[in-house]
């Protein structure tokens, strides 16, 4: 479906568009009030939705402020050539539309550019429109000048002005302000003093509108959009429009598409129009369970607390508060676990899948994450220029750089290792019975199935949380923590997560020894600086006390070197933080806000610019930084939306890992480690130094015999076989 806001005798006199569907929105095209602003409308409160508080949710009759326009005068700015862009319009908060952006100057400095110039200042937003877009001006010849002011109400741009004091001189020129009428550009054409119309140079026509959705669900697969428009070019660009207002309601939001309100661009100078606001607010509460990652060992059993069942209520704007109804349990995939109508799970063979909670009476669902695990859950991760393997029997391998004693092996530190080594202890054990691994810039930790931690490598800032600041080129226990069920090395620092939801971190920016972060809710996942809540909440470790707004129903989450990635119950992906290079999804670089990309995922990996992600089909896709080859596109080309891959051989992979360093990892079901990237420290595992720019399999030494089914050897690890 393709739904547009239509013209009247070129100018929208409509308020804006109202869109209601009882039943399912999908929207597989455009809905588009891009350029539809209300033309000379005064704005007002727009009221949408009584809240259960006695609150509304609203359209504030004011929206951005529009950029003021920019001066020259003789004594202060007297360059020969003075040009100054024009100021962008404030972006629009709390469902508030755009302000405007000025217009551009430029003065021709000589002896005759006396006087003052000001270009055009945009308008602020109404509620029915974003601001219009002020004029710019250029000019080589003394004298009080100014272009227009882009007018108020989501009426004109502002007009250009052009001057020159002689007609032999260069001819001047400047673009109008884009509004509901775009302005004329001005040009001094030949023989011409002062400029006459250029339509070449005028400003675009229309600024965002006011758009409002109401669905019992809401499915955008394309793009939802109230845009500005830009304004015109030439030596001295027109400001541009403000975005407008989208306001969408619905029982549950599923958007892989795109919901847009953004100004124009800064064109030859011009100041951009204000971001407008996008708005989505979601009806129902969510179905909730506190545990959201299940690992089970074959035949293990776990029972669902039924108690534990609830809704957690996202804001304040449900019409009224849900009744628990009758609950149905559903295994998805029902060779890898049992579920029996109780809750209780039973792990059946190795493997990955879902299950399904439900409350029928409501017709609303939640799910856990579930893997069925022989042992401890084979895993890589990379550090910088260094890998950490964990074998099934519970051991660990270490590869690559290592100047700070970072790959455990109690050999001397500095120089490096190409092929994998197991890790030891100071007193010539091996280090064993480990569950989980992670590696941060130089460190690892590791966790014992008894629950305690240990670490090495790199200990600068304390991140070995001894106490001391040497690195130790063996594992060390980490005392004082007991009962621990996750850990995460993270940069220059660690953090520990225990069973009953307790969180340590030490290492940069904390002490050399573990301390407790003082918490609210019950944590029951960590990543770099996130924080995960039994309610599906994500916090910034630094800002406790105030969740990551966008984001609800999470089960998973990763933090990356700049950029973070989220994972909700029902495998929707969402990323946000700096892009760089493409590794939230998106192509707009710089710092992004929460945004869904995609669907249907099962596991997430943020690293070093890049993003890793695998689908509930098993496939790897790949986002982000491909400069050494990094994430195995066969290229150095970096990946601006998520890229399937393919391997060499036909395996199916059961883990992902993105890196804190310029190389990536996976695990096949046959227990193989493949890597990509730089490999200048060994740190692929491959003999060698040389790079990779797709995944390639570290070791292929495959033994089959009539007694033993299939074993696999690590490089210079031995086995006898027993005629």
């Amino acid at each position: 479906v393709t739904v547009t806001a239509t013209n009247v005798s070129n100018l929208t006199y409509k308020k804006g568009m109202y869109l209601c569907v009882m039943g399912e929105l999908k929207n597989n095209g455009t809905i588009s009030m891009t350029a539809r602003g209300t033309y000379n409308q005064v704005g007002e409160n727009v009221y949408l939705w009584k809240n259960i508080d006695n609150t509304y949710e609203y359209v504030p009759a004011v929206g951005g402020t529009g950029g003021a326009g920019v001066y020259y005068t003789w004594s202060s700015k007297n360059s020969t050539n003075y040009s100054e862009g024009g100021k962008s319009g404030t972006n629009g908060k709390n469902r508030a539309t755009g302000g405007g952006g000025s217009g551009g100057l430029h003065v021709r400095r000589n002896d005759y550019a006396t006087g003052t110039r000001t270009s055009g200042s945009g308008s602020n937003g109404t509620s029915y429109s974003g601001g219009t877009g002020g004029g710019g001006i250029d000019t080589n010849y003394g004298g009080n000048y100014s272009a227009k002011n882009g007018a108020a109400n989501g009426g004109s741009g502002g007009e250009a002005f052009a001057y020159r004091g002689n007609a032999t001189w260069g001819a001047r020129n400047a673009g109008g302000g884009a509004g509901n009428i775009g302005a004329n550009g001005k040009i001094t054409a030949s023989g011409a003093l002062e400029g006459t119309n250029y339509l070449p140079y005028s400003g675009k026509n229309g600024t965002g509108g006011l758009l409002i959705i109401y669905s019992d669900n809401l499915t955008n697969n394309g793009t939802i959009s109230s845009n500005g428009s830009n304004g015109g070019t030439g030596t001295a660009g027109g400001g541009s429009s403000g975005g407008g207002s989208i306001n969408i309601f619905a029982n549950n939001i599923n958007a892989t598409g795109t919901s847009v309100t953004v100004g124009g661009t800064s064109i030859a100078i011009g100041g951009a129009g204000g971001r407008g606001s996008t708005t989505l607010t979601k009806i129902m509460p969510d179905l909730n369970y506190p545990v959201k990652d299940l690992k089970l060992a074959i035949n293990e059993k776990y029972n669902i607390d039924k108690d534990q069942i609830s809704y957690i209520y996202m804001n304040n704007s449900q019409t009224d508060f849900v009744t628990m109804g009758e609950i149905e349990y559903e295994i998805l995939d029902e060779e890898i676990a049992s579920i029996d109508s109780n809750g209780k799970i039973t792990g059946i063979k190795e493997g990955k899948t879902k299950i399904k909670i439900t409350d029928t009476t409501n017709n609303l669902s939640t799910y856990i994450y579930l893997e069925i695990i022989n042992n401890a859950k084979i895993d890589v991760q990379e550090g910088k220029n260094f890998t950490i393997a964990l074998k099934e029997n519970g051991t660990v391998w270490s590869y690559g750089l290592n100047t700070k004693g970072q790959l455990g092996n109690d050999t001397d530190i500095g120089g490096q290792c190409t092929v994998p080594a197991q890790v030891t202890m100071e007193d010539g054990t091996y280090l064993e019975n480990i569950t989980q691994i992670s590696t941060g810039y130089s460190h690892v930790l590791a966790l014992t199935k008894q629950g305690e931690v240990y670490a090495w490598g790199a200990n600068t800032n304390g991140q070995l949380g001894n106490g001391e600041e040497n690195d130790n080129n063996v594992p060390i226990k980490v005392e004082g923590l007991t009962n621990i069920e996750r850990i995460d090395a993270y940069k220059n620092k660690s953090i520990a997560l225990s069973s009953d939801g307790k969180v340590y971190v030490w290492g940069e920016g904390y002490t050399s020894l573990p301390m407790r972060k003082v918490l609210t809710e019950k944590i029951v996942d960590i990543s770099g600086d996130l924080l995960l809540t039994e309610k599906g909440k994500v916090y910034n470790i630094n800002n406790t006390g105030t969740e990551i707004a966008g984001l609800s129903n999470i089960a998973k989450i990763s933090s990356g070197e700049a950029h973070n990635i989220a994972l909700t119950v029902d495998g929707i992906v969402y990323t946000w933080g700096t892009n760089t290079y493409g590794e939230c999804g998106t192509t707009a670089t710089g710092v992004r806000g929460v945004t869904q990309i995609i669907t249907e995922m099962y596991e997430i990996s943020a690293g070093n610019g890049t993003s890793i992600l695998q689908g509930e089909d098993g496939n790897i896709y790949v986002l982000g930084n491909n400069a050494n080859g990094q994430i195995g596109l066969g290229s150095t080309v970096k990946a601006v939306e998520a890229t399937k891959i393919t391997l060499t051989e036909n395996v199916e992979i059961e883990n992902i890992s993105a890196g804190e360093g310029t190389h990536s990892g996976l695990i096949d079901k046959n227990g193989f480690v493949w890597h990509t990237g730089l490999n200048t420290k060994g740190e692929l595992g491959i003999e060698n130094t040389t790079p990779k720019n797709i995944f390639t399999k570290t070791g292929n030494t495959i033994i089959n015999t009539g007694t033993i089914d299939k074993e696999y050897l690590d490089l210079e690890e031995t086995l006898t076989i027993n005629n």
